[in-house]
């Protein structure tokens, strides 16, 4: 006995049917939209955890805050090449903070508690 999932022609007779429907109210084309705009959301995401350390949620903020202001003022640095300044801003925070922005206020905030805790034991 043959049930309607087995048989071969339903799945792409129910594509056909489906086509137009997803062509008219914008289906397709929000398929395509989010094929086009994937990867720089992805390397959005992967540029904020970097920045801010994916330790916390603060530091989500702190990656956000960058990706949103960052090319603004790279754009207001070099008209020309607003990417290049801010890939070099991304690679100068890499080196100067490998362990993102919450890592560096971590580092602090240690090196604070051990300078009281030296100061209380004298």
């Amino acid at each position: 006995m043959t049930t309607l999932n087995e048989t071969p022609s339903v799945r792409p007779a129910a594509y056909a049917g489906q086509s137009p429907a997803m062509w008219r109210y914008g289906g397709i084309g929000a398929i395509l939209a989010i094929a086009c705009i994937l990867p720089f959301a992805v390397s959005g995401f992967l540029v904020g955890s970097v920045v801010g350390g994916i330790r916390s949620i603060s530091g989500v903020f702190i990656g956000a805050l960058f990706i949103e202001f960052t090319p603004n003022f790279a754009d207001q640095i070099s008209k020309a090449a607003p990417d290049a300044i801010f890939g070099i801003f991304l690679i100068a925070l890499m080196y100067l903070m490998p362990k993102g922005a919450i890592g560096i206020l971590d580092f602090t905030a240690v090196r604070l508690r051990r300078v009281a805790a030296a100061k209380r034991q004298n």
